[in-house]
């Protein structure tokens, strides 16, 4: 079954959807969108994942932060940290939902959702069941360094990113912040799927978790872009995810 939702964090109004499998209680996984992404992401990609672990009897839902996709605020005024908090939100919904299985909820993050999830798990270990990392973007803070090159920033404060500003406080938040450290605190297990010829988030930065979480493994998709722009990719990607929130 396949229900839109909406939760109030802040004063802004996530718009999501949830998929309840058949049989209840069920696990359920939280997928958490990239950067400039939203609660569908690239070819759909979440929208079949979110599918696909429907039949397998697993639940899902997915949101769009604050500023993104049908979600209140604008993209402008979003910080990774804001981002964080409403993720912590998300789950904590979730709990809440008499249909999921408390014990049995795990994350899904792509790029900077990835990053995102890392910080959700660090803060909450002991309520996640697993964590799933599609390319996560473990180096934003290097990332919002070159967006706010002094030749990009406009009078108001913002830089335009292909037709969406940023705000110089997603910039001035990043910069010292340092997304590895004390998420080794999650011990459930850890999947992390990165494409080879990323260009956005290098291979490197996802073996950099092979370093610092105990229960991990990573899976390389040979020739894989960033977005996992080929049906080929994109077959390995999600039967590499189910199969891993199934186990």
């Amino acid at each position: 079954m396949i229900q839109l939702t909406s939760l109030k964090v802040g004063d802004y109004t996530l718009r999501g959807v949830i998929h309840q499998p058949e049989k209840t209680p069920a696990p359920c996984v939280i997928l958490f969108h990239g950067f400039t992404g939203s609660k569908q992401e690239s070819s759909f990609l979440f929208t079949k994942l979110s599918r696909r672990l429907e039949k397998e009897g697993i639940g899902a839902i997915r949101f769009d932060f604050s500023g993104s996709g049908d979600s209140d605020g604008e993209f402008q005024d979003m910080t990774f940290g804001g981002e964080v908090e409403e993720a912590s939100a998300i789950l904590h919904y979730a709990r809440t939902l008499d249909w999921i299985d408390p014990n049995r909820i795990s994350l899904l993050g792509f790029s900077m959702g990835g990053a995102v999830a890392t910080q959700v798990a660090k803060r909450f270990p002991d309520q996640i069941e697993k964590l799933g990392l599609w390319a996560p973007a473990g180096l934003m803070n290097q990332k919002a360094s070159i967006y706010y090159q002094p030749d990009r920033v406009r009078a108001d404060g913002t830089v335009d990113l292909g037709g969406l500003l940023l705000g110089r406080a997603f910039y001035e938040e990043l910069k010292d912040w340092d997304l590895f450290k004390g998420i080794d605190v999650f011990k459930g297990p850890v999947r992390i799927l990165h494409g080879t010829k990323d260009e956005t988030v290098p291979l490197e930065v996802g073996k950099r978790y092979l370093e610092i979480y105990e229960n991990v493994s990573l899976i390389p998709i040979s020739g894989a872009n960033h977005v996992f722009s080929n049906v080929d990719w994109q077959t390995i990607l999600l039967n590499e995810t189910v199969s891993f929130f199934k186990q």
